[in-house]
């Protein structure tokens, strides 16, 4: 923690205590909701908090609890989250429009949006392109929804900045989800209890809600000016930034635990979420071996071959299995080309054959930038 939050801290006193504020907020989710880990009850703890001091943060991280199938509890552990957190706002089939006029103010309310599958998913992600892009440009201080105004007979730039909250099944597209902190829901297991929650139960809720509005208003100005230290990079940091410095600003025991929790999720977010791209791209690694130039059929072959490949469809006839190469020579030099616009086949000569493939040398910068596995993090 900072110097200039342990003086803060110290010129408080012990009116509005910030760690016990957030401990209530995790016994809150733990009274009505089973959680995947420690990490997920304090994410979503910094989380609420950080919604009641969006005046003070440039980015408005998304927090997403994904489903893989019902009654997972991810719409039990939102409605929690809704009740805790700022001024909520529950949509319901609402158009861009309306939605962008709702929160289109200078103190914008927290938007929840429980199904996303409904918004997002592949029958209806093309009908929804106006609403993702609403919520994308929603995350940066700043953005705006164009429309054009008849009455007025010209374009009209309506804010979008707000925090939101998202649950459903299945993923979200990328460009929501790399802004989000994403719960990975499940079903609870036998002899893991809650509380049953009823609309009479959200009251203490909201009472908590406003204790934890008050910690934070009070101190606006210091989150304001603050950056905290932070254990990732890039959009990762974006997206935690406003949960750290809420973490920062509690002191003690939650400086760690909020940078323990934001190294966690966003692993775990890594893990799951490896573009076909970059799946492409290691995989090239590993077939390369240890050779210094390879053939693009060769490439092929061996990308078929690998353990769990994502690179072959594999039939039975007869007893017999046939491996059948779903990649192309095509797509292998789009993906290198994507990467790196300097990277192109080139005649190889092995022995007597002259065919079309890469050379090593081209392609280590690619696997050095690109591949953070440890196979690939350099040759």
């Amino acid at each position: 923690m900072t110097d200039k939050f342990e003086d803060m801290a110290n010129a408080r006193g012990s009116a509005l205590n910030g760690r016990e504020l957030l401990n209530e907020l995790m016994e809150a989710y733990r009274k009505y909701v089973i959680l995947p880990s420690e990490h997920a009850y304090r994410a979503a703890a910094l989380h609420v908090a950080s919604t009641h001091g969006q005046p003070a943060w440039y980015t408005a991280p998304r927090f997403q609890y994904r489903a893989p199938e019902k009654r997972s509890g991810k719409t039990r552990a939102q409605t929690v989250h809704r009740y805790l957190s700022y001024k909520p706002l529950q949509t319901v089939n609402i158009s861009p429009a309306a939605l962008a006029r709702t929160i289109g103010t200078d103190d914008p309310p927290t938007l929840h949006m429980d199904e996303y599958d409904t918004y997002f998913g592949s029958r209806n992600g093309d009908k929804h392109e106006d609403l993702r892009g609403i919520i994308n440009s929603g995350f940066e201080r700043g953005g705006s929804y164009t429309r054009w105004d008849m009455m007025a007979r010209q374009l009209e730039q309506i804010p979008t900045f707000c925090m939101v909250t998202l649950a459903g099944i299945g993923e979200l597209p990328d460009t929501v989800a790399d802004r989000s902190v994403t719960i990975n829901m499940r079903r609870r297991a036998r002899g893991e209890e809650v509380a049953p929650f009823r609309a009479r139960h959200k009251a203490p809720l909201e009472q908590l809600g406003q204790k934890v509005n008050l910690w934070v208003r009070r101190n606006l100005q210091l989150l304001k000016d603050v950056e905290p230290d932070l254990p990732v990079e890039d959009r990762a940091a974006d997206v935690w930034e406003p949960l750290i410095a809420i973490a920062d600003l509690a002191g003690g025991e939650w400086v760690d635990l909020g940078r323990e929790a934001c190294v966690a999720l966003t692993g775990e977010r890594k893990d799951t979420t490896v573009p076909r791209e970059v799946e492409l791209l290691r995989d090239l690694h590993i077939a390369f071996g240890d050779d210094e130039s390879v053939h693009t059929a060769v490439l092929i072959d061996r990308l078929s071959k690998l353990d769990e490949s994502l690179w072959r469809k594999v039939q039975r006839m007869g007893g017999a299995e046939f491996i059948t190469p779903t990649v192309t020579d095509r797509e292998i030099s789009k993906v290198l080309q994507d990467y790196d616009h300097n990277i192109r086949s080139a005649k190889i000569r092995k022995g007597d054959v002259v065919k079309q493939g890469y050379k090593r040398a081209d392609l280590e910068d690619a696997w050095r930038r690109h591949c953070t596995c440890g196979g690939c993090s350099g040759s």
